[in-house]
Formats: structure tokens, C-alpha cells, sequence
């Protein structure tokens, strides 16, 4: 099960002395009472596409950057790239 960091931080803060036994026996004493919010959580192949969909975002956006610099590179030299 996994339940909400956030939340589960603001029960445990309250605690005065803080180790990490203590900190096991708050959790479970919060998921005996039942205050907590199950999270969801995602399947190893959304992991998988958002993965690959970062990559190719960072791909671009290097390719942009450096589209760029070359353009700024010779447009300085006296040359202009792309539509004029």
C-alpha cells in the first residue's frame, strides 16, 4: 500500500523525540486509525513511456539549443539561416 508522504510528515512532525523506531510505530499506529490516503500508483510500462517521452523531449530541446547557437554563430559572421 502506499499512502501520501505529505501527509504521513505532518502526523510524524508532531512526535517530540524523533527515531526512526518511533517513526515506524507512528506509521503504524496511523494505518491502524485509518488517517491516511491511498496514492496511486503507476504501472511499470506508464513508467517506461513517460520515460522514453522525457528522453525524446530532451532530445529536441537539445537539438533546438543548438539549432540556435549556429544560427547566432554565423548570423554574427554575416550569414543568415533559415527563412529570410
Amino acid at each position: 500500500m502506499l499512502i501520501k508522504t505529505r501527509q504521513m510528515k505532518g502526523a510524524l512532525k508532531a512526535m517530540p523525540i524523533k527515531t526512526d523506531r518511533r517513526d515506524a510505530e507512528g506509521i503504524a499506529r496511523l494505518l491502524h486509525l485509518g488517517w491516511f490516503r491511498p496514492v496511486h500508483c503507476k504501472s511499470v510500462s506508464a513508467q517506461e513511456v513517460r520515460a522514453v517521452l522525457n528522453a525524446r523531449k530532451a532530445v529536441q530541446q537539445g537539438f533546438i539549443a543548438l539549432e540556435m547557437s549556429l544560427c547566432g554563430f554565423l548570423r554574427n559572421s554575416g550569414l543568415k539561416v533559415g527563412t529570410a
